[in-house]
């Protein structure tokens, strides 16, 4: 195959660091900044990207479409990208180089193929290929030698099989044992810091774990502006184990401690504008100073005003991939709530308002009025968004309510909370 150019969404710091090695190459490298972010578009221009401004006009012009970015906007890339090939009616060849599931994998394969483009599974393993770093390009599927012309010094291009899917299970492991890794040291060093132990516990590492414990503290100070897509693709581990017959608890666990950073003042800087002098030690500090300042101003609790009422509240929100129209916002309220045994006093009552508001919150609003309280599901159609809302006064199994949910909406993604 020749690769004249290549398209890139988006150029973050994985992204643009990829983009520049490919360039090297003499091999012309395009985005799309249409509705980007000012941070993406002066990356861009720092590597001196050819804008063609819409995800179509990229798919048009490209040879080949490499998606390096957030595991949580991949399937809906994947979507654009789709509509796009099918507009242009072009075979351009899509990779996903992104930190998901086989099985999420596998649905975006079918979007591209069934539009027409060809897809290619990819997965990145290493730091940006700057300075004297160098990363690995893995890359299953049908034709995936194909990949090897983007090699460089810095960028090792390992055509795996020709099956789809293995790239991203070989991603999906290693991220297991690389940053699953991390979040446990993390979660461990601020506990410690928090129960006032954090001294004698690094005496004793120094003399039983020292090199685990300082590889540990060495990978804190770039992680904190990368944890909030660290999140999605703990859930994609937690997917991935889940369909290897094994525990997915451990990875939604790690899912929590990294949007927990996320969620702080560290979580929101950024690769470029992170303090470069902060420790790992720092960053431990700061952030069990701050999980100790939610912790004691009682963030996302209210006090309980009726003790003496049972109340379960329960929010769902999720990134759906089956179809959805006002047959099915009824059929799902009705179903869940007969599958918690939970009893309705009247029809569903749906909403699904053309023309008033913001374009892109069209959808639909319903509720389902419950003997025990009630049920609301909200449903962004662009987005391909959706949450649930269940307020009831009698308590129902939480996992039940999931698992039946995830598989009504065929959810490539599913968070939850409960209070």
């Amino acid at each position: 195959m020749q690769i004249a150019n290549v398209g890139l969404m988006s150029p973050g710091d994985m992204g643009q660091a990829l983009a520049m090695q490919i360039q090297a190459r003499g091999i012309a490298v395009c985005t799309a900044l249409a509705g980007r972010s000012e941070r993406s578009r002066a990356l861009a221009r720092e590597a001196q990207l050819i804008d063609v401004g819409s995800v179509a006009r990229l798919v048009a012009q490209c040879d080949v479409v490499l998606s390096v970015m957030n595991p949580g906007a991949a399937l809906a890339f994947a979507r654009e990208a789709a509509d796009a090939l099918r507009a242009a009616a072009r075979s351009t060849l899509i990779v996903d180089c992104n930190a998901i599931a086989p099985d999420t994998v596998q649905d975006i394969a079918g979007l591209v193929q069934r539009a027409g483009g060809r897809f290619l599974d990819a997965s990145i393993i290493g730091p940006p290929p700057r300075g004297n770093a160098k990363t690995n390009l893995y890359v299953s599927g049908p034709g995936a030698a194909d990949l090897e012309a983007l090699a460089g010094p810095q960028l090792t291009v390992h055509a795996m099989s020709e099956r789809i899917g293995d790239a991203s299970a070989l991603k999906m492991c290693f991220g297991a044992l690389n940053k699953g890794t991390q979040a446990l040291w993390l979660e461990v060093l601020i506990a410690a810091q928090r129960l006032g132990v954090a001294p004698t516990l690094e005496r004793q590492l120094q003399q039983s774990r020292a090199q685990l414990h300082d590889w540990a503290l060495s990978q804190f100070p770039m992680m904190p502006p990368k944890a909030y897509r660290w999140v999605p693709e703990m859930l994609e581990i937690s997917k991935t184990l889940a369909a290897a017959g094994i525990g997915p608890k451990v990875f939604e666990g790690a899912a929590d401690i990294y949007r927990f950073v996320a969620d702080t003042a560290l979580g929101k800087e950024t690769p470029e504008n992170r303090d470069k002098t902060r420790a790992g030690r720092d960053v431990v500090r700061a952030l069990a100073e701050e999980s100790m300042r939610s912790a004691s101003s009682g963030s996302g609790k209210i006090r309980d005003l009726a003790p003496d009422i049972t109340r379960q509240r329960l929010l769902i929100e999720g990134c759906y991939t089956a179809s959805i129209d006002r047959e099915t916002v009824q059929r799902y309220l009705l179903e869940v709530a007969a599958h918690l045994d939970l009893q309705s006093y009247g029809e569903p009552v749906i909403h699904a308002p053309s023309g008033v508001g913001k374009a892109e919150n069209a959808g639909f609003d319903a509720f389902l009025p419950l003997i025990d309280s009630g049920i609301s599901l909200y449903v962004w159609s662009a987005r391909r968004f959706f949450a649930v809302v269940l307020f009831t006064c009698k308590r129902v199994d939480v996992q039940r309510a999931l698992d039946f949910t995830r598989q009504f909406f065929s959810a490539s993604q599913l968070e939850h909370a409960v209070f």
